[in-house]
């Protein structure tokens, strides 16, 4: 067994070295959460530094925790430990692991230096492969042993997130070394007092970087407890043993405590992680369970207890609480942490999600026969080790209350693959024996079939209805969950039959039980269309090629025609990959060419106002988290799917209704108004646009036009190969829809004002009428860098405005240049008025294509941009607008061939801004949506 530990160590390590030097980079080892740990690493060092270094610090903190400090001792603690408040709610075990890891090498703390921690990791990843292999040994056999080992080392969530500096993977190592300390404890009865110091050192590291692990050093302490019980020989060294553990948990402890006490005045063995927010998250019913923005109401919330939160959720909608916590186990367990849906070299995300269902699938297996066979096979010993290794899978449903994503899972795998491995290693017995072979096949076809369950939609058979066919929705649904449950079924009684042939049991009382209790847990998981797996008859058209088109018609009211003649209003329409919108994408109504801008929903729903400053350079908060999470997956927010809105001013519409009227339109009524929507691709290229079936008369479930979460489309688990849509679901009414399938191609009206009762004085509503403020056209040459436009704030801007809400729209195109692709950057570039002229303030947007690309209409690569901001929130006022537009990759110097001559000619970058002024956020007003 020797040797097979050492090759799976070995491959586990080569394959995660190559995944992160080699195979996936630097992009997102310190993405996100974890360069808050990097920074708590470096808070600690600079903590400790000032602690040895300045003179009477270390008294002073005597003084202080024995309750015999003057003024000056607060002070100087209070200074020295002031770097570490922002780990209130942080562990102190994984950024300590950072440092170590710099120290070891003799660097300093440094992103740039990424390769040393994840070479670390990797390492830590490598070892616990191999403990779960030894725990599979012990526990099982040696056959489950080596199974459990290589499942391990090609596990696609290990592999990732190896490489990935957050605490889960440390804590999942942490866990395996615990369990097989244990497991060599009950069975191996490796007691010496040495092995009871690393437990309990790595039982206080396991529980201070997974607060709910603490449960588990409880009842592990109880199970020794018992084993200690039946156990009447070696009491001297089971003494010894107990004692080493209690030691080295209050050694490790004493330092953590104090600590506490000294930076942030209080102690505790577990970390609180703000559990009331994420609670009060995790059930908000409005948000489906995650973060959501605009941010919902906080204040109070950590002073609540967690049953009134509970209380509170359930209390708002009890048929909708029902149904999201039916959802929280798919998205804890469906998909394997890879939140940037980051490929293994050749093997896409959707081929590891797959992989990940077959291990769960195998581990349900896995655990049944372990239960029928305990009584057969393994002793007291075994059987505690066993349900030890349950329970911490057990554990982690705890996370279902709460904000619950892939990533809190990832220390539930160890125990999945242990179980997945019995399967694996039962079946393969099986298959050797003629008698059980055929049986054996069978159960193989019913986890394949296990994995297919889930995925199954009757979506397709809504053709054969009619179209007007209202009741088509709910029978395919209640067929779907009729024909799943059917399916589970005979896998049970395939899974039964394999047990009566392979185990041989005499009694058949508890075995039956077990598969009827399991069959009930997972039906509802299993046969529900629940929103794991997406919205409910939502169906998608791939639009790849030139020339694919979608079309959705309306028939507004003749209340509405007048109305949209008299203000704005918007086309929506819900697409992923917009950044190509403006160039590769023509939209028409009624054959009426629609042009920009394209203003994205999510930059409308953000709360403009809450703008951070690092120096000189200004970002909004929201956008800020969207751009850092879509940098890590090597995307920009346009790339993430969302409805985009085109603003169509009244005068468009006088000739849009005019064309669509009765007497243009010879299949309507005179007085009918037709209004023919057309999204058409003209350029070959990745895309989508998407549609739901409708199953009411009166109502249609869309994606939400100004509610979205950004945990949603990166921890979601909706798109298997992909991002999840970020947008909640918003339901709206249908009026003189003519079929049932209905794309999400939209029109966007303001609420018409509307008479009071006494029908004298008129209620209005606020309309956000765009104005155009300004728009100039600038020409200018490229000088192999960037190039600059300035505007005059003045004329743009009122500096008295109290809303200073704008639409920033910027294109244009560059001429006389070659390349197929480049690389452009608009930013603006704010100049204060007053003080400092020469010091500029930057704001750039994420709102942009990474990337533009030469139109295949003309000889141009155009850029088209839109986004939101709030001049009145910015820290001064404004004198100029500079808008640099900044460009790689071009050929300065582009030759053109003529009849007589060579001509070298300079590319130039044509640059139009327009400003639109709007009353109110867009979000906040009512709209009726057609």
């Amino acid at each position: 067994m020797r040797f097979a530990y050492i090759l799976i160590f070995a491959i586990s390590l080569i394959l995660r070295i190559w995944f992160n030097l080699f195979c996936s980079g630097s992009g997102t080892a310190f993405a996100c959460d974890a360069a808050e740990y990097f920074r708590h690493a470096q808070n600690i060092d600079l903590t400790c530094k000032t602690l040895f270094s300045q003179p009477g610090a270390l008294i002073a903190c005597a003084n202080v925790l024995l309750g015999q400090s003057h003024q000056d001792d607060l002070t100087l603690v209070k200074q020295t430990f002031l770097p570490l408040q922002s780990m209130s709610i942080a562990g102190p075990i994984f950024p300590i692991f950072l440092l170590a890891c710099y120290k070891v090498c003799g660097q300093s703390l440094s992103m740039q230096l990424w390769a040393i921690p994840l070479i670390a990791q990797s390492i830590l990843s490598a070892i616990a492969s191999v403990l779960i292999a030894s725990i599979g040994t012990m526990c099982f056999k040696k056959e489950t042993g080596i199974a459990a080992g290589l499942i391990a080392t090609f596990y696609p969530g290990f592999i990732i997130n190896s490489g990935r500096l957050y605490s889960e993977s440390f804590a999942c190592f942490l866990l395996c070394l615990t369990v097989w300390i244990v497991t060599s404890y009950l069975i191996q009865n490796r007691r010496h007092y040495m092995w009871g110091y690393l437990l309990g050192i790595t039982l206080f590291c396991l529980q201070t970087t997974r607060s709910i692990m603490c449960i588990l050093s409880i009842v592990i302490i109880t199970s020794f407890v018992i084993a200690s019980i039946f156990n009447s020989q070696n009491k001297k060294v089971i003494c010894k043993y107990w004692l080493a553990i209690l030691v080295a948990f209050f050694i490790c402890s004493v330092p953590w405590l104090s600590v506490q006490k000294l930076a942030f005045g209080k102690a505790s063995l577990i970390v609180d992680r703000v559990g009331s927010y994420n609670l009060f998250v995790g059930t908000d019913t409005n948000s489906l369970g995650w973060l959501s923005v605009p941010y919902p109401d906080l204040s109070g919330i950590e002073t609540k207890k967690y049953s009134t939160i509970v209380d509170h959720a359930i209390k708002q909608s009890p048929e909708r609480f029902i149904k999201l916590m039916l959802d929280k186990p798919g998205r804890l367990f469906k998909l394997p942490w890879n939140d940037f849906r980051t490929n293994i070299g050749p093997l896409r995300p959707a081929f590891q999600a797959y992989f990940h269902q077959l291990i769960f699938v195998l581990a349900g297996i896995g655990f049944l026969l372990t239960l029928c066979r305990f009584h057969k096979e393994h002793t007291q010993t075994h059987i505690l080790s066993i349900a030890i290794i349950a329970f911490a899978f057990l554990l982690h449903l705890t996370y279902l209350a709460f904000i619950t994503v892939p990533r809190y899972a990832l220390t539930a795998m160890p125990e999945i693959i242990l179980f997945s491995a019995v399967a694996i290693e039962n079946i393969l017995l099986a298959l050797k024996k003629k008698e059980t072979a055929i049986t054996s096949y069978n159960l193989v076809f019913i986890v394949l079939l296990l994995i297919f369950i889930p995925h199954l939609d009757l979506f397709i058979s809504l053709s054969i209805f009619p179209d007007d066919n209202i009741s088509a929705p709910n029978i395919v649904i209640c067929i779907n969950i009729i024909l799943k449950f059917l399916l589970l079924v005979l896998s049970a009684l395939i899974f039964w039959k394999f047990l009566t042939q392979t185990i041989r049991l005499t009694n058949y009382k508890l075995p039956i039980l077990y598969t009827i209790i399991s069959l009930l847990i997972i039906s509802p998981f299993y046969c529900f269309p629940l929103r794991a797996y997406g919205r409910t008859f939502e169906w998608k058209t791939d639009m790849y090629k030139n020339g694919s088109h979608c079309t959705s018609v309306v028939f507004p009211s003749k209340d509405q025609c007048e109305f949209l003649k008299t203000t704005d209003a918007y086309l929506a329409i819900n697409i992923e990959n917009g950044s190509t919108l403006p160039t590769d994408w023509d939209i028409a109504i009624n054959k009426v060419r629609i042009n920009g801008p394209f203003i994205p929903s999510m930059s409308l729903s953000q709360d403009l106002t809450l703008i951070h400053s690092n120096q000189n350079n200004l970002c909004i908060e929201q956008e800020s988290i969207v751009k850092s999470l879509c940098d890590a997956a090597a995307i920009t927010p346009l790339d993430l799917r969302q409805w985009y809105l085109i603003p169509i001013s009244a005068s468009q519409w006088q000739t849009l209704i005019e064309k669509g009227a009765g007497q243009n339109n010879p299949s309507l009524k005179s007085n009918s108004t037709c209004l023919n929507m057309v999204v058409q691709k003209r350029a070959n290229g990745n895309a989508a646009i998407f549609g739901v079936y409708c199953n009411n008369p009166r109502f249609a479930l869309i994606p939400s036009l100004f509610g979205f979460s950004w945990e949603k489309a990166f921890y979601g688990v909706e798109n298997e190969d992909g991002l999840s849509d970020p947008a909640y679901d918003q339901k709206i009414h249908i009026t003189n829809a003519k079929s049932r399938y209905l794309p999400d191609i939209k029109l966007f009206i303001p609420k018409q004002p509307e008479l009071s009762k006494d029908r004298n004085s008129v209620r209005f509503v606020s309309c956000p009428t765009l104005t155009l403020k300004d728009s100039q056209q600038k020409i200018s040459n490229f000088n192999g860098k960037e190039c600059q436009f300035s505007f005059k704030a003045s004329s743009i801007f009122s500096p008295n405005h109290k809303n200073n809400f704008c639409l920033i729209h910027l294109f244009g195109y560059i001429e006389g240049c070659d390349n197929r692709d480049i690389s452009i950057t608009p930013q603006l570039c704010f100049t204060p008025k007053a003080s400092a002229p020469n010091n500029p303030i930057l704001f750039t947007s994420p709102w942009i294509p990474k990337t533009v690309k030469k139109s295949d209409d003309d000889n141009h690569m155009k850029f088209d941009v839109c986004f939101p901001v709030r001049i009145d929130a910015f820290p001064t006022a404004l004198q100029n607008i500079d808008v640099s537009v900044s460009a790689s990759d071009i050929r300065k110097s582009v030759s053109v061939h003529s009849s007589n001559s060579k001509i070298n000619r300079t590319p130039n970058i044509h640059c139009n801004l327009q400003v639109f002024q709007m009353p109110n956020l867009i979000s906040g007003v009512q709209y009726e949506i057609l």
